[in-house]
């Protein structure tokens, strides 16, 4: 199970670093909203973004976060609130393909490098919403 919800949620976290301009004009019913807004930021300074590729990669980002969001919602999954096995299951191929698009996307904006520490913050970011998401 703990390989599921951080496969879930291990890139949520990164793509949702971006959703700090969308989550401040819409109300967020997962309680996510605001760890993946940190998780953005993190990300973002640690990629050393150039100024070409700050607008692309925070565009991938708060999509990510946004789609993300909507299918925790979809789901009735809240923050602080355990979902059941079963819910994890059933949410775990949308996040998985909204993991990947991203993944793809963000290989075009960033160098190599950058995406090894995307990758590495990625899982990091995983673990912190797995915590999150099992009350641990």
């Amino acid at each position: 199970m703990t390989r599921i919800v951080s496969r879930v949620f291990g890139l949520a976290l990164l793509g949702t670093l971006a959703a700090g301009a969308a989550s401040a004009q819409a109300p967020d019913p997962t309680g996510f909203s605001q760890p993946l807004n940190q998780a953005m930021a993190t990300m973002e300074s640690k990629l050393n973004l150039t100024a070409e590729q700050k607008p692309k990669a925070e565009a991938i980002m708060q999509d990510a976060v946004s789609q993300r969001l909507v299918v925790l919602s979809q789901y009735g999954v809240k923050r602080g609130q355990r979902p059941p096995f079963s819910t994890l299951l059933a949410i775990r191929s949308k996040m998985n393909a909204i993991a990947s698009e991203t993944h793809a996307k963000m290989a075009h904006v960033l160098t190599p490098a950058q995406m090894q520490i995307y990758a590495t913050q990625s899982e990091q970011s995983s673990e912190q919403i797995k915590s999150m998401l099992l009350g641990q």
